[in-house]
């Protein structure tokens, strides 16, 4: 509850910055690819439009994950455990989302503040228990899991906030930093983004009438 009181205190001090800005340029249509970290590791790939009126649409998919809390404290995942790490819960959503977009007097910075919903799964270990005995014939040349488990899998439909900061460098390249809660029935994650853009980023400015 901690993390998502200061999630949106920064929307609301997002929201009052953009309050003083220009109005918005022309129609830009671009790609983001995205990493993250916070309560969990995310990459995320997206399709997003602004309209010349200032309103963005967004089509992303995003893929989220950390080690799952249901794991036993002993737990130790032998010779590919080392390797590929311990099971963990997963999240992978696609979503469409709405927003609000202010562009700064330079034409580098702007603000995109949006929200929408999602649709997707998680998957998780449960059931954790000691594995079922099996035959030795002297060495082992791979060591196993000291516990077998279930994967559960949960479909569920969520509300996303993702407000960002774009940086457009040039026309066509630039970067974000953004927030981004998934909140829905299974889990909340938490995350801070950054983002790799390429497109149509500036559009054309509108000439004043």
């Amino acid at each position: 509850m901690k993390k998502l009181t200061l999630f949106t205190i920064h929307a609301l001090i997002g929201l009052t910055l953009c309050a003083q800005l220009q109005k918005p340029l022309g129609d830009r249509l671009y790609l983001k690819e995205t990493i993250g970290s916070g309560t969990h590791f995310n990459a995320g790939f997206s399709i997003h439009f602004i309209s010349k009126d200032g309103y963005s649409v967004a089509v992303q998919g995003v893929y989220e994950t950390k080690e799952a809390h249901t794991l036993p404290k002993d737990y130790k995942g032998g010779t590919f455990g080392g390797i590929f790490g311990p099971p963990s819960t997963t999240l992978i959503t696609g979503g469409v989302l709405l927003g609000r977009v202010r562009d700064t007097k330079s034409k580098l910075i702007r603000f995109d503040l949006r929200a929408g919903i999602n649709y997707g799964y998680i998957t998780r270990p449960v059931k954790f228990r000691p594995p079922e005995p099996s035959p030795s014939y002297g060495f082992k040349l791979f060591s196993s899991p000291n516990y077998d488990y279930d994967m559960e899998k949960k479909w569920f439909v969520g509300i996303v906030i993702n407000p960002t900061i774009d940086f457009t460098f040039t026309r066509y390249i630039g970067l974000s930093l953004g927030l981004r809660a998934n909140i829905n029935p299974q889990e909340i994650p938490l995350t801070v983004e950054v983002g790799f853009l390429i497109g149509n980023l500036r559009g054309k400015t509108r000439k004043s009438k």
